[in-house]
């Protein structure tokens, strides 16, 4: 992120197979992984990355009320989700605004977003909350198939389900021809 360095984790290719999906560990910078009040959370849990050190900005220019957000505490609030394992690896779940509260469970659009894309039938997948009377939010994913792929709802749903605990399958899609894309390349959620 363009508040600190390039650098704040990594992941040594010597371990990188022992570790698959971790972003390896802190290189010069301190790490934690909080909950909504800033207070470590147990290994394995996942809560907000936040960042300390060298490497970190000094603050937004003329802008100390979003700078005493970010830096409340001293640490870099990054808004990314993650977990720090065992071993003292981190791993990156998600952005803090990708995170689906579904019937009281937090979860990651991210997850569903890489499953669905193992699916043989499909290009690219997009998911984002919306709103449910009795969930709170429910997940809704965009679907683009790969050229000639004929594929049903009802085929991802089950295909989910075979992966996934009930709670965590998303019901609801639509077959879209491509995602929309902001300036940078990223996926426009909000378009």
């Amino acid at each position: 992120m363009t508040e600190s360095s390039t650098v704040g984790a990594y992941l040594s290719p010597d371990v990188f197979d022992e570790h698959l999906g971790s972003i390896g560990k802190p290189v010069l910078c301190e790490l934690r992984i909080v909950d909504d009040k800033d207070e470590d959370v147990p290994v394995g849990e996942a809560g907000q990355i936040l960042i300390r050190g060298p490497c970190v900005m000094r603050g937004y220019y003329r802008d100390p009320d979003m700078t005493e957000k970010a830096l409340a505490g001293g640490w870099l609030h990054t808004g990314d989700v993650g977990l720090v394992d065992a071993g003292g690896f981190y791993h990156h779940v998600d952005r803090m605004k990708d995170i689906i509260i579904r019937g009281g469970y937090k979860l990651a659009a991210s997850k569903w977003k890489t499953l669905l894309i193992h699916h043989p039938g499909v290009h690219e997948a997009a998911v984002i909350a919306v709103l449910h009377p009795k969930l709170g939010e429910d997940v809704f994913a965009f679907v683009v198939l790969r050229n000639n792929a004929r594929v049903e709802v009802r085929e991802l749903v089950d295909y989910c389900g075979e992966r996934l605990v009930a709670y965590k399958v998303p019901r609801r899609m639509a077959f879209i021809s491509s995602l929309p894309r902001n300036l940078a390349g990223k996926i426009d959620k909000k378009s």
